[in-house]
């Protein structure tokens, strides 16, 4: 959350410029800052939304045991919320407009280029996250407010029960539909067509996909490697796709599986 101590916000614009000058045909680096929309309050939601979100388990069954007695926890908003840090405005509600104007303002003013915002699934097919929240009724909202103060919007496919290549095609087509002609929505040229001179390159929308390695490579490369009968490349629904990975080793996702760029949140020494 942008309300958040200053010096946590530019960490992470550092990390994100880092990714930025890897892409080529860049004239200047850019600063994609994630902005998750799954927030909610009483006054706008009826509830809070993520606030209290409960603590997960950790992947790792040994480390897990180590915390077997919060598993049962629950953050207990406004006073104790599921946060590193307190927001200077309390627990909002990313569904509020005002809320929405002032963090792409903020954005804007500490040089941030684009809003990765995270979206859970077509609610029309009933999907949400984990907390059993559905922020596809918030992205028009927040590409308003982009809109309105000259900041970029790129979507963050997050993970969703019964997620996969050929659900993100569909995911794809509606996205495109419903959100393409925002001039909010950001988009890139491909770097492999760059890569080759070519000045017809498209500029595409940009979409980063979460968990990408709970997927086979071989299924990846059916939705975004070329010539595929299944493959977006090429039609109206073709995109620039950032698989974000947890480790170097899994790169082998992004060159076999067609992926344009990775984003690697990296915990590996």
């Amino acid at each position: 959350s942008l309300d958040f101590a200053k010096g946590n916000l530019l960490a992470a614009m550092l990390v994100l410029v880092l990714l930025a000058m890897a892409i080529p045909g860049l004239s200047r680096p850019e600063v994609h800052a994630f902005y998750y929309l799954w927030y909610g309050e009483p006054r706008v939601d009826g509830g809070y939304l993520h606030w209290n979100h409960r603590i997960l388990p950790h992947w790792t069954p040994h480390i897990q045991r180590q915390y077997d007695h919060l598993k049962d926890f629950t953050h207990s908003p406004p006073g104790y919320l599921h946060a590193p840090f307190y927001p200077m405005r309390g627990p909002y509600s990313s569904s509020d407009p005002e809320v929405l104007a002032a963090h792409m303002a903020q954005m804007r003013a500490h040089g941030i280029s684009a809003a990765v915002v995270s979206w859970t699934g077509r609610e029309e097919v009933g999907t949400s996250d984990t907390q059993g929240v559905v922020t596809d009724r918030v992205v028009p909202l927040a590409l308003r407010a982009a809109e309105q103060h000259g900041i970029k919007i790129a979507i963050h496919l997050e993970p969703y029960h019964g997620r996969s290549p050929r659900t993100i095609h569909k995911d794809l087509v509606y996205l495109h539909a419903r959100h393409q002609h925002s001039a909010a929505l950001l988009k890139m040229k491909r770097p492999s067509c760059v890569a080759t001179g070519a000045t017809d390159c498209p500029s595409l929308p940009v979409f980063y996909v979460y968990d990408s390695y709970h997927n086979a490579v071989s299924e990846w490369g059916e939705l975004l490697c070329e010539g595929r009968p299944g493959s977006i490349r090429g039609t109206k629904h073709d995109s620039v796709m950032i698989s974000t990975l947890l480790s170097p080793s899994d790169q082998q996702l992004v060159t076999e599986g067609c992926f344009d760029v990775a984003d690697c949140w990296c915990w590996d020494k």
